[in-house]
């Protein structure tokens, strides 16, 4: 059986279908098709979860503010999305009419595949790479064709990629910086050279702040480009999930019109809070900095135990262990005995045994992890 994370809620591993026999016979043979991906991840507050690369630093004193005011007008519909679109604009020096704001990156995954994958459509994406989107194309009845990344885990040319590319293809996804290596894949050229043909190409920034890396100016050229941002990682929210897409302002009316029609309000509480996290500069650079030290510590701490460690654009280290003798379930098994919750990297469709994803912990326990770890040894 494996358990939904979050959830608490165990179901057989290739099956969706509630066991009520008069059900399935109802249900669209797209979602029967579904199969969950294999995070399986445990939620254990009495340890230190590393598992999902949040930030795992305090929010700042103005956020915390934002969130506890909010909830004076919580029995209101919000009235803080112009605001917040407008906050984004200035603070990322984008164009308001290229925004929609959404529920996390996840809902706006299921936004792009409503809007437009249809039955028997395909979408490309490279692997190992953050898996998210797959669900949300497989609703729609899409079809997802994974192709191996290239060597040094980049994107592979548009003349290897041409014996891939049929009618049906719709979408190609790409994660810049990627998962579970933590590298920029594409650059700008690459993602040009992808725009150029007839199909969606959707590229996730959740990382952004960190990688000092963006499509955006390749937005008001081409109108099949969408991006994807998150409040998640960098800005600490990911609890409340608010994220927000940008693309060319007519994609952005469409996208904006569809969002609108099925779920137009966000919750207040999440758009204050980012409101307030975008507007407290000092402290993103502040923990930023921080997340920084705690990533260069760890890591360091990492290699002078003998283990492989990548330098990632993430929120995250990517740790070898396989030079230990250990293979990724064994390890992971054995430090969650020590305290420390971190998983393997099989959700990524990572078949390198020895990948672990280390989520950077709080900076003033990373001795603390690293003990952890040299107790494994």
């Amino acid at each position: 059986m494996q358990t939904l994370w979050g959830h608490g809620i165990s179901m057989p591993p290739k099956v969706l279908i509630p066991l009520m026999p008069s059900l399935p016979p109802l249900l669209r043979p797209a979602i029967r098709a579904i199969e969950p991906e294999k995070w399986n991840l445990q939620r254990r507050p009495d340890l230190l979860e590393l598992q999902f690369g949040e930030n795992q630093e305090p929010l700042s004193e103005n956020v915390l503010r934002a969130i506890a005011d909010s909830g004076r007008t919580a029995n209101y519909y919000s009235g803080l999305q112009d605001e917040l679109v407008n906050t984004i604009a200035t603070s990322k020096g984008v164009r308001p009419d290229h925004i929609t704001i959404t529920n996390g990156t996840d809902e706006a995954f299921r936004l792009i595949s409503g809007v437009f994958i249809e039955p028997g459509d395909v979408c490309l994406l490279f692997v190992p790479t953050y898996p998210a989107i797959k669900p949300s194309v497989k609703m729609m009845g899409g079809t997802i064709h994974p192709l191996a990344l290239g060597p040094d885990h980049q994107l592979p040319s548009l003349e290897d990629l041409r014996p891939h590319l049929t009618p049906q293809t719709k979408m190609i996804y790409l994660a810049n910086p990627n998962l579970p290596v933590g590298n920029l894949m594409a650059n700008l050229d690459q993602i040009r050279a992808l725009l150029e043909l007839p199909l969606i190409v959707v590229v996730d920034e959740c990382y952004v702040e960190i990688s000092q890396w963006s499509a955006y100016e390749l937005v008001n050229q081409y109108p099949n480009l969408i991006i994807t941002r998150t409040f998640s990682k960098t800005y600490g929210l990911a609890g409340l999930r608010i994220g927000y897409l940008l693309a060319h302002a007519e994609t952005t009316a469409i996208l904006s019109f569809v969002k609108v029609s099925i779920d137009s309000f966000i919750p207040s509480t999440s758009m204050a809070a980012a409101i307030a996290a975008l507007k407290d500069e000092a402290h993103l650079a502040h923990t930023l900095a921080r997340v920084a030290t705690a990533k260069q510590t760890l890591n360091a701490g990492l290699r002078a135990l003998g283990l492989t460690v990548w330098d990632t654009l993430t929120t995250h280290t990517l740790v070898d262990v396989s030079p230990a003798g250990f293979t990724a379930p064994a390890f992971v098994e054995k430090l969650r005995g020590n305290g420390v919750l971190v998983k393997t990297c099989d959700v990524y469709d990572c078949e390198e045994p020895g990948w672990v994803f280390f989520g950077i912990p709080p900076l003033d326990r990373v001795d603390w992890v690293l003990g952890r770890v040299k107790d494994c040894m």
